[in-house]
């Protein structure tokens, strides 16, 4: 429900983000019609006590429904977030390992590195990697969504993952040459 929230274009707004939507309406986009467009198994009203609880949605001044950032991502170590570990950390290092063994890389895995930063400047980049990296998942998103539209299915899958990692790290020694700074 989340994912069809911030990519099909009758719940989002021109610049992408997913649009606060009233819990029912007779025409147009309604918390309602979401739920509604992904199962018939689930009631809308009891999504969003269950989403509301978890403080995944919010209701604004208007009444309408609002997806928290937070919604974005499972927390807590439950399954969920288990399974996504797992997930994404499988289809990272299958894509290292193929592009290490295959004689020309076949998928995108790629990293901009800097050391020896002030810990203002790694906040700063980092916030900034923050963002980009929504904006790509979030194009994606809005793209893959689209195409599903009329795609007729199949047995395959396709992940587009991005992390970002920061730390305060002494710089590497001479056994450790990094390739040069920023080099993608």
């Amino acid at each position: 429900i989340i994912a069809r929230w911030i990519a099909a274009p009758e719940f989002t707004e021109a610049d992408g983000r997913p649009r606060p939507l009233p819990r029912a309406a007779e025409t147009g986009p309604s918390f309602e019609s979401l739920v509604a467009s992904v199962t018939r198994d689930l009631r809308p009203r009891a999504v969003l006590d269950e989403w509301l609880d978890r403080g995944l949605v919010t209701l604004d001044a208007e009444e309408r429904i609002v997806l928290a950032e937070a919604a974005f991502v499972p927390s807590g170590g439950g399954s969920q977030q288990l399974y996504y570990f797992g997930r994404n950390l499988h289809d990272h290092i299958a894509a290292s390992v193929a592009n290490i063994l295959d004689e020309k890389p076949r998928f995108l895995e790629r990293a901009v590195h800097y050391d020896g930063l002030s810990p203002a400047l790694a906040r700063r980049l980092e916030l900034r990697a923050r963002e980009i990296a929504m904006e790509a998942l979030q194009q994606a998103n809005r793209e893959a969504h689209a195409a599903c539209e009329t795609d007729p299915g199949g047995e395959a899958r396709w992940n587009f993952g991005i992390y970002i990692y920061a730390e305060d790290a002494p710089r590497p020694g001479p056994a450790a040459v990094p390739p040069e700074k920023g080099a993608p």
